[in-house]
Order: structure tokens, then C-alpha cells, then sequence
């Protein structure tokens, strides 16, 4: 079984209402380095609504997260100790 990150549907929406506007101006694109990402899981701690360890351990993430995430994104992005994931806008 791969244990690397695995993306998920994209446009899974954050349990945080955030104004539309506010989503347009902050859009984001996230990836995660297979060949980086050690399954830590800091990144599952800090932004919950956009990662997330599976059942089987394996790391899965929300690619385009909306605008209201992009700080936790951001911070689980200078956490990760393998300082594999990417944010691009």
C-alpha cells in the first residue's frame, strides 16, 4: 500500500463560512512532495479542514482549499519537518 500523500476532491469547502470575496482574493493551489512527505502528520494538527491521515495512515489533502484556510495552511506548511508541501497562488 502507498503510504504517500493522495489528493482529494477538489472544492471540499472549510466548516468556516467565509465571505465569497474574500475566498477569490485569497485562492490558493496546495501540493505535496511524494518524495519528501514522511507522514508526519503536523500538517493534519494545524490545518485539519485541509489535511487528514486516512484509515490507512496515508496522508490525503484538499488541493484547492477556500481563502478562509490559507493561514493554517500556511502554518502547517512551515511546520512540516520535510518541508514538503507547496502553496501556490
Amino acid at each position: 500500500m502507498d503510504s504517500r500523500p493522495r489528493r482529494v476532491a477538489p472544492g471540499v469547502q472549510s466548516q468556516h463560512a467565509v465571505p465569497a470575496d474574500l475566498i477569490e482574493r485569497t485562492r490558493m493551489r496546495i501540493s505535496v512532495d511524494r518524495s519528501l512527505c514522511e507522514i508526519h502528520g503536523e500538517c493534519t494538527f494545524i490545518a485539519p479542514q485541509v489535511f487528514a491521515l486516512n484509515d490507512s495512515g496515508d496522508l490525503e489533502y484538499v488541493e484547492d482549499p477556500t481563502g478562509g484556510d490559507s493561514e493554517m495552511v500556511r502554518d502547517a506548511a512551515s511546520a512540516c519537518p520535510a518541508q514538503a508541501i507547496r502553496m501556490e497562488p
